[in-house]
């Protein structure tokens, strides 16, 4: 496949939702929270009226590591509440600010910070499902590859959404995507990228995986979820592979606010049970 002409792509990586500098929708109904210093440490909480002890789905956005905005997921946050499930938006410090892990260790701080508000804000601790898209899935993975991180907080369940697993095998892959953000996310150091590589990296968590990935993608191959999957699998992670169609890399994340799409529902599902 013919690599696309960058500027389209970087822009599309970088995410097309609002930025944290931008006016925040008119809808939003979620907790405005922050559980770190600086501007970006911030989370949004969505909590079902009246109930207690429901699990808790966490979302952490993409954009290339250097891009993306928590507001991405307003829409399905405020869809989970209605439907009696707690549900979390999460801002984590971007490239060049800061370099990998640096990205996974915020998103494990709010983590943890959120284990110690459940008992004020009501979600079951032991039932948080991390969902993460794009770059966003490759923070959820390190998370479950790092003991350091999974010793802040231990969820039950993860969801890769057109996640990024192997940095290596998509710069081999997308050979304009190492000048556009990986060294930036990553530094210019290719031969410490394999260490930054869930799909190369031994499985600490043994919590469950549900790993979504469109065939319609367009800026993420499918690779990079077989990959990953066939990881969890050897691993003895128990996994499930959904392959949605008719949607690209992006939409995958717009039509959740949608209680009929299946990726949606696959969530909920996913969640609910644990």
């Amino acid at each position: 496949m013919t690599t696309p002409k960058w500027p389209l792509i970087a822009l599309v990586l970088a995410g097309c939702a609002p930025t944290m500098d931008s006016t925040e929708p008119k809808a939003r109904t979620g907790l405005s929270l922050a559980y770190g210093e600086g501007p970006m440490r911030v989370l949004d909480l969505y909590l079902p009226e009246g109930k207690k002890g429901e699990p808790l789905v966490v979302f952490v956005h993409g954009g290339a590591w250097q891009g993306g905005s928590l507001h991405e997921y307003d829409g399905v946050c405020a869809l989970l509440m209605k439907q009696g499930i707690a549900a979390a938006t999460v801002g984590y410090r971007l490239s060049p600010e800061t370099v990998h892990p640096g990205h996974a260790e915020d998103v494990a701080s709010a983590l943890a910070w959120l284990g110690k508000k459940a008992g004020e804000y009501g979600y079951d601790p032991h039932r948080v499902t991390l969902v993460g898209h794009s770059a966003g899935g490759h923070i959820a993975a390190t998370i479950a590859t790092d003991p350091k991180l999974l010793a802040l907080v231990k969820p039950a369940g993860f969801v890769g959404l057109e996640g990024i697993y192997d940095v290596p095998d998509l710069a081999r892959r997308w050979p304009t995507y190492p000048d556009w953000f990986l060294k930036k996310a990553f530094g210019a150091d290719q031969t410490a990228w394999p260490k930054a590589s869930p799909t190369r990296l031994k499985l600490v968590s043994h919590s469950p995986w549900l790993v979504v990935h469109s065939k319609g993608d367009e800026l993420v191959d499918m690779g990079q979820a077989d990959g990953f999957a066939k990881h969890l699998h050897q691993s003895g992670v128990k996994v499930e592979v959904l392959r949605p169609e008719g949607k690209s890399h992006d939409s995958v994340v717009t039509s959740l606010a949608n209680p009929d799409d299946e990726v949606t529902k696959a969530i909920v599902k996913f969640a609910t049970r644990l």
